[in-house]
Parts: structure tokens; sequence; C-alpha cells
């Protein structure tokens, strides 16, 4: 008896399928460190965050804002959308993203990435101060 003969592509084929195996391998093994890196994260486990020597200016420039702007920027870092901020003001968005401009330009930040930096440096209280 003859060997079967293979149609031609096969071998390219199963190289793909080795190839796409090997992607899904890795997939999985970020999703496994991921879902890592999650539960550590939902524990609580992570290193605290050390408070920065530029703090002491920096919380002087928070307290430059006004008691509204204030609150605006602790809700923008617990909210970083200006609809689910404007919900808890009873404002609208646009009212949020007029307000967010304007403590980004006293802040002296350049973007709203660099305005939760900087939240989260000061760490300011509730408190209104």
């Amino acid at each position: 008896m003859e060997p079967k003969r293979r149609p031609r592509g096969m071998s390219a084929n199963s190289e793909t399928l080795n190839k796409l195996h090997g992607q899904i391998k890795a997939l999985r093994a970020q999703l496994a460190q991921a879902k890592a890196t999650i539960a550590r994260l939902s524990r609580g486990n992570q290193p605290p965050l050390l408070p920065s020597p530029a703090a002491g200016l920096m919380s002087h420039r928070f307290d430059s804002l006004s008691p509204r702007e204030r609150n605006i920027a602790r809700l923008f870092l617990e909210y970083p959308c200006d609809k689910a901020v404007a919900r808890r003001l009873g404002t609208k968005p646009q009212t949020v993203r007029n307000q967010i401009t304007s403590i980004l330009k006293k802040l002296g930040v350049d973007s709203r990435e660099e305005l939760v930096i900087f939240m989260l440096a000061v760490r300011p209280g509730r408190d209104g101060a």
C-alpha cells in the first residue's frame, strides 16, 4: 500500500495551526497573570504609595482652589468621567468639563491624567481643605 499524499498546502496549514496554538498559550499565560494581579489588588496587598517630596508645594496649589473646585477635583479622582461627576453634583457634564479645565490651569497640570496623579500625590481629605 502506498502512503496517502497530503494535499498541497497542508504543511502550511499545520504551521499556521502551530503558530496559533503558541499564541493561544501566550494569551492564556497573560490572562492568568492579569487575573492574579486583579486578585492581589482586590485583597489590598499592593505596596502603599509614599508621599511625594513635592507634596507640600502641591498641597499649597490645591489649597488655592475654591471649595467647589476642590470638591470637583476630589470627585474626579473617584469618578473620572464628567457625566458621573455631574450626576453627583446635580449639574451638566459641560459645566464639569469647564470647571476641570479651570482646575487644570490653576494647578499647572496639562491633562486629566496629570490631575489624577496630582490628586494622588496630595491626597486631600474630604473636609473642604
